[in-house]
């Protein structure tokens, strides 16, 4: 009888066992949900989608060298378009699958619509956005992995006093919050310099006529253009420029660095002008960015430009630290406030503001083909 029930007793507990752990490894296997906010739609796309495509590139590399602890990465893909409204649709959307970390989108003006929300949540954020504020207003969620507008502003309005040895310097900007940043600290280093801009001329990013501001420019004497812009205007600009036949030295902003502008202009309207920006993936001779510039061209069929490379190395950042942290959020912001990556663009070390990338180019091209001539390191020491 005493016999009969333990073997009772260890069925009983046998089949509890049987139907109560496999559940654990099914939990465990359980994929890391990770946001992903970018313009998807609108003029904005020729930059977001790009950067889409390096974050699912970047997820599926990073999933099949075996993810982080055996748990894959899911992307929890939204639409910012153009509009701060449609960005905190999505990033309502994409909290409510509940994230891990957010890759987010590169416009300031998007992001600091988010801010309020990211911090609130408390989750960490990502983007390769370049306007200098982001980073100073205390937000201790958000990272930034392009270089920001006090390094490349400054940068490029060093090189053409220092370089191209030019004094009156005429400013074109695009009328938000990206365009007066650059417009702001394009002054400031001037002003080191003792000297004052001889015009600024702004614009909307939608506008299709750009001469009277290349006029005014022109008729102010300026010796040197410099211009923060996005792509489809920065393209505009140039072209204006040439038919005008306005030969001032031309300085430009990142936006001109990549292949969607290049679909844009012809190799007459690029001679010549110089431009900043953080990476030139497709020109760039070493072994490792060609095989990913390959292998990204293959996927998605479309060259990547310098933003979608620091967009790829920003979410592998990430997803080693949700590897090595656990994907728990606080855990994960610490992690990459004080770790170093080696990406394939550059070294990443956050500075106390939660800036990554400390590094600036400048690139000259000739028709359609850059070369680098002067690089700015101003990595903290």
């Amino acid at each position: 009888m005493k016999r009969a029930l333990y073997l009772s007793a260890f069925s009983l507990i046998l089949a509890l066992a049987v139907a109560l752990f496999p559940a654990a490894p099914a939990r465990a296997q359980e994929p890391i949900k990770v946001g992903l906010l970018a313009s998807l739609t609108t003029d904005f796309a020729l930059i977001g989608i790009l950067q889409k495509h390096a974050g699912v590139m970047a997820a599926e590399d990073f999933n099949a060298e075996g993810g982080a602890r055996g748990r894959k990465i899911e992307l929890v893909i939204e639409d910012s378009a153009n509009s701060n409204t449609v960005a905190l649709a999505g990033l309502n959307k994409t909290l409510a699958q509940k994230p891990v970390a957010l890759l987010g989108p590169i416009w300031a003006t998007q992001l600091f619509a988010l801010f309020p929300t990211i911090q609130k949540e408390g989750i960490p954020t990502l983007a390769t956005s370049g306007t200098r504020r982001l980073t100073q207003v205390g937000n201790r969620w958000f990272f930034r992995y392009f270089p920001h507008d006090g390094i490349t502003k400054t940068a490029y309005t060093e090189f053409a006093l220092n370089e191209l040895k030019r004094r009156k310097v005429g400013i074109l900007h695009v009328a938000n919050e990206y365009g007066m940043s650059g417009r702001d600290i394009i002054v400031e280093t001037l002003k080191r310099h003792g000297l004052t801009p001889a015009a600024i001329e702004s614009h909307n990013a939608t506008d299709k006529d750009m001469s009277a501001q290349l006029q005014k420019v022109k008729a102010a004497g300026a010796d040197v253009i410099l211009s923060q812009a996005h792509v489809a205007d920065t393209a505009l600009i140039l072209k204006q420029q040439r038919t005008l036949g306005i030969d001032t030295p031309h300085v430009a902003s990142s936006a001109a660095s990549t292949p969607s502008l290049l679909k844009l202009v012809t190799e007459q309207d690029l001679d010549g002008i110089y431009v900043e920006t953080a990476a030139v993936p497709n020109f760039d001779p070493r072994p490792q960015v060609q095989r990913w510039v390959k292998s990204y061209t293959e996927r998605f069929k479309v060259a990547p430009d310098v933003f979608a490379l620091l967009y790829y190395d920003m979410a592998r950042m990430l997803f080693k630290a949700i590897r090595e942290a656990g994907p728990d959020r606080e855990k994960i912001r610490a992690w990459l406030a004080a770790n170093r990556y080696e990406g394939l663009a550059t070294t990443y070390k956050a500075d106390a503001e939660g800036n990554l990338n400390h590094r600036a180019l400048i690139i000259r091209f000739k028709g359609k083909t850059p070369e680098i001539v002067k690089i700015y390191d101003y990595s903290p020491r």
